[in-house]
């Protein structure tokens, strides 16, 4: 008797097994729920959205010109402007500042680069939606003419 009983409980789990097995085939329900798919992130996208110039920035020491490019920021992310000018025995200083430079004092420097070489390249990184201004101000001894294009990357 005890073999017959072993044998029962064995056909019984098989079948178990089977029926439970035959859930998980094509067409049934997984036993795991659905599958979960990570959202991949977004490549950072580089715009350009701004570029312009001026053909007579007089140095800076003999009438105190600058010229400015005021930006509106409407997504968080970096700036950077690439600069170039005709002579490179002429030293441009760019600089990024927050707000509008245009009126005296209104505004603050976040990055300056007066180093000598042509053409310059300045990223302002980390920076919220508003108004900033890019600076150029030619600390040559003649007049230049210079370049300039402004490129956003979000974050």
């Amino acid at each position: 008797m005890k073999a017959i009983e072993r044998r029962a409980r064995r056909i019984g789990v098989v079948l178990g097994m089977t029926a439970l097995l035959a859930g998980c085939g094509a067409g049934g329900t997984s036993i795991l729920g659905p599958s979960i798919v990570p959202t991949p992130t977004p490549a950072p996208q580089r715009t350009l959205v701004a570029q312009g110039g001026q053909s007579n920035l007089e140095p800076f020491a003999k009438n105190g010109m600058l010229l400015f490019g005021i930006l509106e920021l409407t997504t968080a992310g970096s700036v950077e402007a690439t600069v170039d000018w005709t002579f490179p025995t002429n030293s441009l200083l760019i600089g990024w500042a927050r707000g509008d430079c245009r009126p005296a004092g209104q505004c603050q420097m976040l990055v300056v680069d007066s180093s000598g070489q042509k053409p310059k390249t300045l990223k302002a990184p980390n920076l919220q939606t508003g108004t900033y201004t890019l600076i150029i101000e030619n600390d040559g001894a003649t007049t230049e003419s210079v370049s300039y294009q402004v490129f956003h990357t979000t974050n």
